[in-house]
């Protein structure tokens, strides 16, 4: 059995707000089960041994704060102009300067 060691860069898209929500919090943030949307995505998508980077924008410090409790090695990039960008945006920054697949 071969065990090969990957380590596979994760990019969260987590910089809008959410207004389709009707909320004035993060979509990350909100609570689905007891537990932030984000805390879902870091617990049940990424291994520890993930390189992960989270894209943030609306309310950046609180997202960040969170996913630095739940993932300390997580990676936060911010996306300075969020209400002005899309999906595509925050993703071309997430994966600047990887090589491989993310």
């Amino acid at each position: 059995m071969n065990h090969i060691d990957v380590k596979n860069t994760v990019i969260i898209n987590a910089a809008g707000c959410g207004s389709r929500l009707g909320q004035q919090v993060p979509k990350s943030l909100v609570s689905v089960a007891g537990k932030p949307i984000l805390e879902w995505q870091l617990t049940q998508q990424c291994q520890p041994h993930d390189r992960v980077r989270l894209v943030v924008g609306f309310k950046g410090e609180q997202v960040e704060a969170l996913a630095k409790q739940i993932f300390p090695s997580i990676e936060v990039l911010f996306n300075y102009q969020w209400n002005e960008t899309k999906t595509a945006a925050s993703l071309s920054l997430g994966a600047s300067g990887l090589d491989g697949r993310c």
